[in-house]
């Protein structure tokens, strides 16, 4: 029992001691040591799953948490949507705070028997207004699921940045002042006034249709496009896959933007997708639609590469730093269409530019992935192959055609 009061004790002061000094002194092996010391071997997946869920909650179904032993030894990593795994010390300061205190809370939920109150010691410490709004966030989450939080600090310009933060979160707080209360003369006082980092409101639909309503999410620069080239529809803005713009709203003010954190969300808070109108057929919806995106995108790939910039040709072979910045002007007015591009380079397009260039860019291109020789799909061929491809979801009554012809669309305007 000792030994476990030990370790719960250990976790809190740590967790208080790092999120001082996360920004610039934790490394990923330190968190990685410290798991392997603290998990059993039977605690280990409970409390990976936990923080994992902690972490969704935290960032809003951004980031997963994963064990990557790809190399032959076990590494903590973390995960962005469906980019690649990333180590602590990759991550941007307040996704490192978030990371750790997903991480902790989640072996002190291990421990205790009973929910104790956490406490933090200048967590605000250092940092700047984007971290402040991780961080306060964070800890609101970790409120709002009946913990109590304590959080000291001697500076009053950083009791007023929690103030500022917690004022709009709904969450009740009290402001102790400790000289106050033992009838000290106070030395300082909170600055009059202080603004916290500029948020982007989400616009009420008020009546709109979905199109309306997509233009209105748009103009306020919060409706990315469908991007065919990546990986999956992780990261997929939900207007795209959902007609109900009431129900949209209803996520977007949740801060769940993408299909993937709309998932992650699930898993990780018990009723959150019923509370936000989006029951089981409405999911099996979104995911069939979900899936049509993905295989709409391999079928646009065809004949189609990924975009030529100046990374790509001050590697590419063929092209030598004397002619690197015209290859470079060239690509941009090609709009990065390797195809294009070389097409213009052929025709003689670049003075004292030898045809002996060209065949080894071509080559290098095409080994590369930057050109692509497959004619590409018309708008028709497009969606007849997509239309075979989701057959089963058609027929079931999962995917309508108008939904089908409208990706099409999307993704091949003037097709």
């Amino acid at each position: 029992m000792s030994e476990r009061l030990a370790h719960r004790d250990t976790a809190l002061e740590a967790l208080s001691d790092e999120l001082a000094r996360a920004s610039a002194q934790v490394a990923g092996a330190e968190l990685l040591e410290f798991i392997r010391a603290e998990e059993s071997e039977r605690s280990r997946p409970a409390v990976l799953r936990r923080a994992t869920h902690l972490l969704a909650r935290f960032t809003r179904g951004l980031l997963a948490l994963e064990v990557d032993e790809s190399s032959g030894e076990a590494e903590f990593r973390v995960r962005r949507g469906d980019g690649p795994l990333r180590s602590l010390d990759e991550l941007s300061g307040g996704e490192r705070i978030q990371t750790l205190m997903a991480v902790r809370l989640a072996f002190v939920e291990e421990e205790e028997s009973a929910a104790l109150p956490l406490l933090l010691d200048e967590a605000l410490a250092t940092s700047d207004d984007h971290r402040i709004t991780r961080i306060v966030d964070t800890v609101v989450e970790i409120a709002r699921q009946g913990r109590q939080v304590f959080c000291f600090t001697a500076q009053p310009s950083e009791v007023a940045k929690w103030k500022v933060r917690l004022e709009d979160t709904g969450v009740p707080f009290r402001h102790l002042d400790l000289d106050e209360i033992r009838g000290r003369e106070r030395v300082a006082t909170l600055p009059p006034t202080l603004e916290g980092p500029p948020t982007r409101t989400i616009p009420a639909p008020l009546g709109d249709d979905r199109e309306t309503y997509g233009r209105r999410l748009a103009e306020a620069g919060l409706l990315p496009g469908v991007d065919p080239w990546a990986p999956s529809a992780d990261g997929l803005h939900l207007w795209h896959l959902m007609d109900d713009v009431s129900t949209l709203h209803r996520l977007l003010t949740e801060g769940v933007h993408h299909w993937g954190g709309l998932l992650r969300m699930g898993e990780a808070v018990p009723g959150f997708l019923a509370d936000c109108g989006v029951g089981p057929e409405v999911l099996e919806l979104l995911g069939a639609r979900a899936r049509a995106v993905e295989r709409a995108s391999e079928l646009w790939r065809i004949g189609r590469a990924r975009s030529v910039n100046r990374e790509v040709l001050s590697r590419a072979q063929g092209v030598s730093d004397v002619f690197l910045d015209r290859v470079v002007e060239l690509a941009a007015e090609c709009g990065g269409d390797g195809a294009e591009l070389m097409a213009r380079l052929d025709a003689g397009e670049l003075a004292r530019w030898r045809q002996s260039s060209s065949e080894q860019l071509r080559e290098w291109l095409e080994t590369e992935g930057y050109l692509d020789p497959t004619p590409r799909l018309t708008a028709e061929e497009l969606y007849l192959r997509l239309l075979e491809a989701v057959r089963r979801d058609v027929e079931d009554g999962r995917l309508e055609t108008g939904f089908l012809r409208r990706l099409v669309h999307t993704l091949i305007p003037d097709g």
